[in-house]
């Protein structure tokens, strides 16, 4: 699963472009890159023949300078003459076999290709998605926000370990006034909302009411069970949380009037050890983490719910959220173009490879490179 980071806005668009780019990057420049490579791996073993050749003709040089040596010594019948005279038999040939074995044996290694990255939709998608940083809330009751914040990093985590890429999640999104919701997961099966509570004990709904027991060790060890009501109606947030979010996606999703009709989702315990009984009062499904992935994997595919849906409702979820910030007299959260990034990703792709090109040598790479980025900001959104 991909957990989108909350700054990105345009999603949907910026999927649609980064993809367009990565094709037409690899049309264009890949056969360029690919024949540069190729000169450049020639150029690489026409060197190392060269360096062959010469080291060759080196060998032979020496060989007959020593046999020059003992012929000379042999003429002069110097002592030292029948010893050098057997070592110029024996070394030069040994010699020279022995570099023709490394010379056939060897295979010159081009040097490498600069990085020219082309896999812009893997760049972009590990940009937009990762690692979110703390979601930033206001109001009252921050202590027990940020023990929450706790059992939604744990519950996003899990579920990024076991649910494919195909899931997008996003985290603490606006969706009524002063209300947001934990997190909301849209993927193939649907667009979960989840209200995730991190709470120790054993918690129970039963005939519309909530409370929770809580066993411990009082004085001199004594086991003590205590149960206290909460004043709290989970399943009525849930239930509240979800309207919102199919209110929002009837107003700014109208390509796609039924999305509505997939929200589902529930309340999810994620605390270790905790357990849970509700009764036929409940209104929300109740959840522990490991439930959640087997509900996400076995429900019903919704058909043609393709990733740029998917995104296009992570989006309106965002320009939803953005207006009630702006409603409560909140600023709105600093925010970057997907669409725009997916543009610096081509640029900067653009750039290294005329770069290297040019280095090669390939005259008029610097006008094919203006009249491509020119293009592609006629073409941003």
């Amino acid at each position: 699963m991909r957990n989108i980071r909350p700054e990105w806005r345009n999603l949907a668009r910026g999927l649609e472009r980064v993809e367009d780019l990565e094709a037409r990057f690899r049309a264009e420049w890949a056969p360029r890159l690919e024949e540069a490579q190729r000169k450049r791996a020639e150029a690489a073993r026409q060197q190392a023949r060269r360096h062959r050749r010469a080291a060759l003709v080196a060998a032979l040089f020496s060989a007959l300078l020593l046999l020059a040596v003992a012929l000379a010594l042999f003429l002069v019948s110097s002592p030292a003459a029948d010893g050098a005279f057997g070592l110029a038999l024996v070394v030069p040939p040994a010699v020279l076999v022995l570099y023709g074995a490394v010379a056939l044996l060897s295979t010159p290694i081009p040097a490498p290709l600069p990085l020219v990255p082309s896999d812009f939709t893997r760049r972009w998608w590990g940009q937009v998605s990762g690692r979110t940083p703390p979601v930033h809330r206001t109001g009252p009751a921050l202590s027990a926000r940020s023990y929450g914040d706790v059992g939604e990093k744990s519950f996003v985590s899990h579920l990024a370990g076991a649910l494919p890429k195909e899931y997008v999640a996003v985290r603490g999104l606006l969706v009524a006034r002063r209300l947001d919701a934990d997190v909301i997961v849209v993927g193939p099966t649907g667009i979960w909302v989840y209200e995730v509570k991190h709470w120790t004990g054993e918690i129970a709904c039963e005939r519309g009411r909530w409370s929770r027991t809580k066993t411990y060790r009082g004085p001199g060890g004594r086991l003590v069970r205590e149960t206290e009501g909460l004043n709290k109606s989970f399943d009525r947030q849930w239930v509240k949380e979800a309207n919102s979010v199919k209110e929002a996606l009837r107003r700014n999703l109208r390509l796609y009037p039924h999305l509505h009709e997939a929200v589902r989702g529930g309340i999810v315990f994620t605390y270790p050890g905790s357990s849970y009984v509700v009764d036929g009062s409940c209104r929300a499904r109740v959840y522990t983490s490991s439930t959640c992935v087997e509900a996400l994997s076995v429900s019903p595919q919704i058909p043609n719910f393709t990733m740029d849906k998917r995104l296009h409702a992570i989006d309106a979820l965002l320009k939803w959220s953005d207006g009630l910030h702006e409603q409560q007299g909140q600023a709105r959260p600093s925010t970057s173009s997907a669409v725009e990034l997916a543009e610096r990703l081509h640029e900067d792709a653009v750039s290294r490879a005329s770069f290297y090109l040019s280095s090669m040598g390939e005259p008029g790479d610097a006008d094919f490179v203006s009249e491509d980025i020119r293009e592609a900001g006629k073409e941003a959104v």
